[in-house]
C-alpha cells in the first residue's frame, strides 16, 4: 500500500518510514511485555519488587494487563475512523 500511494520520488522513503515504524512498534511490544505481572500462584521475581504501571495504571493482575491492550486497540481504531474520510480522499481512488 506504502508503494502505491507514496509519490514515486518519495517511495524509498515511504519505504523506510513504514520499516521504521514497524521497528518502534516491535520495541513498544517488547517494553508492555516485560509488565506482564505474576499469575495466580506464581511467586514474583524479587521478594517487594514494585508493581508495574503503563501511563499511571497499576498493573497488578493479567486481567488489567490485557485491558491494556483493549484500551490501545480502541484508541488506535478510534484514531482511524476519525480520519477515515480524509485517508480517503488522499488516495485519489488508488484502491
Amino acid at each position: 500500500m506504502v508503494s502505491k500511494l507514496a509519490p514515486l520520488r518519495l517511495s524509498s522513503l515511504m519505504m523506510g518510514t513504514w520499516f521504521l515504524a514497524n521497528a518502534v512498534a516491535n520495541k513498544f511490544a517488547g517494553t508492555l511485555s516485560a509488565l506482564i505481572p505474576p499469575g495466580a500462584g506464581e511467586e514474583p521475581a524479587a521478594a517487594g519488587a514494585p508493581i508495574p504501571s503503563f501511563l499511571g495504571i497499576e498493573i497488578s493482575n493479567l486481567f488489567i494487563f490485557f485491558c491494556v491492550f483493549i484500551v490501545l486497540s480502541g484508541t488506535a481504531s478510534l484514531i482511524l475512523v476519525a480520519g477515515y474520510r480524509k485517508l480517503i480522499k488522499m488516495m485519489h481512488g488508488v484502491n
